[in-house]
């Protein structure tokens, strides 16, 4: 303490001296005074230690002076000490407060009971507000509890010599005194954090803590440990009272109850086995070696103990709170979490809020990719669910029946030939990812020869990176609640053709003659990044139908087949075809073919209402009859095209089952049909032109 402050010590204790005289009629000086928070003890020749208090608004407004609150709080007192002089050095004040002016509220007072017993210092427990340590000239060390004003509930005995101050110290070296300790094996490093806790070196608590987090010691284990070396949280001082005042004469026996010794003893126990309260919070000398660097490390063990315990009791929530910090430890501690545990973490996560799964997912595939000392395969199992149910997945995992699928979402009855809402789809992707999740023999379920070629696909980051892109804008077109069902196909349509697919379709035969490939396999290269999901095939194919792009869906479709079609998802191609999009067709073609007719009808009839020739009328018929013939040639157009489409799906006819078969020559003549009734159509585009002739006399005029 500088020789400033000294002297600013003794002008106050001039002025609090000639305030004590005037206020309490005594007239000693004073040679200690200690500060702590808003409290100040004062310890004076008469051997009485005034404890007065200061509100918050009176430090905080104090311009030089500062005064403690008028109301005493609490009395104890006994006869015959006083304080030692002379004892340089033990005043502590905020640097806030330049000079004193006190007015002597005092609200506490203890001394000693035996005659000419000096108190010869006071101090303050530096975590514990209300615990101050009186120490006399007789060796002795008394304890005292300020909620509990009758006397003291601790004593230090031992010295032989008198005491001339005290202090709080942090311990260093093991007591001889056997501890019971919760570790028991000698050689552990968690033995050696439960004792590094109790000497106070909570550097070295930190550093063995951080070790068994990166042997992936058992989070429970950790969280002990921590739990061990974290502080109670800090006692402030206006979060406790002083006891209802009582009368001088009941405090002279200087006496605490029982229970309150207990109490004393408990929290003493209880503070040293762990960190007393706010320890470590404002003063560098308890900090044990703990540096910004080892609270950092010891956030991230933190974090990942929390992290498991969440995943385990299924509190995914913390997983979307901290998603940008897991992350950020994730880039850079390759031993955060192992694989099985990310996986476990997205596992957690997927059925609750897709999107953000997919999102961490996608950042996790992302890093794996660009840190060359990661192992991109240990992302296969994550990437799996990431996209599940995937193409290679079992019929059990995709229910690619569509009535099935509606059956077991509603009791009402099912018409096939409807399509799925998208939100049914998402709807039962979750219920089946759930199910896959939990059952852990669900990845056995899958072919051999299937589960290699997935294999193969989930660790090829320049697939999977755009596939887990594409999922998440598919997931958040679907969950738009803002779309109506129109927007939403037409955005899955947008966003799949603009960057997943080929945006020109083949228009005939010629192109397949140009190229090496046959028109199928240009296809399936066009495809090869849209095809592991499912969902996200079976929603594009579904939007192209509700929009009557037949062209692209068939396309599509026998793309898919072409290369799936021995796997269990061919069946859902052909389940889709079959069932829903041969009656989409024609129905279409019968709409179609309904308004030829009447457009005929109408022509013929106002042929035959004409009385003489007039060219513009014969001009209006003529380009309403030609609309309508190209609107047959084009319907034509459009069969052969998804006939020559699925003819490519009759050369593998003798690899697929009889049930595959039958679909492609049903499919073959399906169409056949169609073409003929658009064909019967034109016998009537030549009658009606026989009779138009007739009347304008082949273009001239019959006059």
């Amino acid at each position: 303490m500088t020789k400033k402050m000294k002297t600013v010590v003794k002008v106050t204790q001039k002025k609090v001296v000639k305030k004590i005289v005037h206020k309490n009629s005594y007239n000693y000086p004073i040679y200690n005074v200690s500060w702590e928070k808003n409290f100040i003890a004062l310890g004076s020749e008469n051997g009485k230690v005034n404890l007065l208090k200061v509100s918050n608004e009176a430090l905080e407004n104090s311009e030089g002076t500062i005064a403690p609150d008028e109301e005493t709080l609490c009395e104890m007192q006994s006869l015959n000490t006083k304080v030692m002089p002379s004892l340089p050095n033990q005043f502590v004040f905020s640097q806030r407060v330049h000079s004193v002016n006190l007015n002597p509220t005092p609200i506490w007072k203890c001394s000693s009971s035996k005659k000419n017993i000096e108190i010869t210092d006071i101090a303050w427990n530096p975590f514990v507000p209300y615990w101050i340590a009186v120490s006399r000239s007789d060796a002795v060390v008394n304890i005292w509890d300020l909620r509990y004003n009758k006397g003291h509930v601790g004593q230090v005995n031992g010295h032989y010599h008198s005491i001339k101050s005290v202090n709080n110290i942090s311990q260093k070296k093991k007591k001889k005194k056997k501890k019971k300790k919760k570790y028991d094996s000698l050689q552990s490093l968690e033995r050696k954090v439960e004792l590094n806790n109790y000497e106070r070196n909570i550097g070295k608590a930190y550093k063995n803590i951080i070790s068994l987090s990166k042997l992936q010691k058992e989070e429970s284990v950790l969280a002990d440990l921590i739990d061990i070396c974290t502080p109670y949280p800090e006692i402030k001082a206006e979060n406790w009272e002083f006891p209802p005042l009582q009368k001088s004469e009941e405090n002279l026996d200087n006496h605490c109850e029982q229970k309150y010794i207990t109490q004393f003893k408990n929290d003493l126990e209880k503070y040293s086995h762990k960190l007393p309260p706010g320890y470590a919070s404002q003063e560098e000398k308890w900090l044990g070696g703990i540096n910004e660097e080892l609270k950092d490390e010891i956030q991230i063990v933190q974090l990942r103990i929390n992290a498991l315990s969440s995943i385990k009791s299924n509190k995914w929530e913390f997983i979307i709170e901290n998603k940008d910090k897991l992350l950020e430890v994730l880039e850079k501690d390759q031993l955060f979490m192992e694989a099985d545990e990310i996986k476990q973490m997205i596992s957690c996560l997927l059925p609750h809020d897709h999107v953000t799964a997919l999102k961490i997912g996608l950042e996790l595939n992302k890093m794996f990719d660009e840190q060359e000392d990661r192992d991109y395969s240990d992302l296969t199992a994550i990437n799996h669910i990431l996209l599940f149910p995937t193409v290679y997945d079992t019929d059990d995992n995709m229910i690619t029946l569509i009535p099935e699928l509606e059956s077991n979402m509603s009791r009402n009855s099912v018409d096939p030939t409807v399509l799925v809402d998208p939100s049914t789809h998402m709807y039962s992707k979750n219920i089946l990812l759930k199910v896959f999740i939990d059952d852990e023999e669900s990845v056995n379920k899958i072919p051999m020869h299937a589960y290699h070629s997935l294999t193969n696909l989930l660790q090829d980051p320049t697939l999977i990176i755009p596939l887990l892109e594409l999922e998440i804008k598919i997931d958040e077109i679907v969950n738009n609640k803002d779309l109506s069902k129109e927007d939403i196909d037409t955005r899955i349509i947008n966003v799949i053709k603009e960057k997943y697919i080929i945006k020109d379709v083949p228009q005939d035969k010629k192109d397949e003659d140009d190229n090496e490939n046959p028109l199928s396999r240009a296809f399936t290269t066009a495809h090869q990044r849209n095809s592991l999901s499912v969902t996200t095939n079976r929603l594009y194919m579904d939007a192209l139908l509700r929009n009557s792009m037949f062209e692209e869906f068939f396309y599509t479709s026998m793309d898919l087949f072409m290369q799936y079609f021995q796997l269990d998802f061919s069946r859902t191609i052909i389940s889709t075809i079959d069932r829903v999009a041969l009656a989409k067709v024609k129905e279409y073609i019968d709409q179609i073919y309904q308004k030829i007719a009447s457009d005929i009808t109408d022509v013929i009839n106002d042929i035959q209402q004409i009385q003489e020739f007039n060219e513009e009328s014969f001009d209006q018929l003529f380009k309403k009859l030609t609309d309508n013939i190209l609107t047959v040639a084009d319907l034509i157009a459009l069969l052969n095209k998804i006939g020559v489409v699925c003819a490519n799906g009759i050369q593998i006819i003798p690899l697929l089952d009889d049930k595959g078969g039958i679909f492609f020559n049903y499919t073959q003549s399906f169409l056949i049909e169609l073409i003929e009734q658009l064909s019967s159509s034109l016998y009537s585009f030549i009658a009606t032109v026989k009779i138009i002739s007739e009347k304008t006399n082949f273009g001239f005029s019959t006059e």
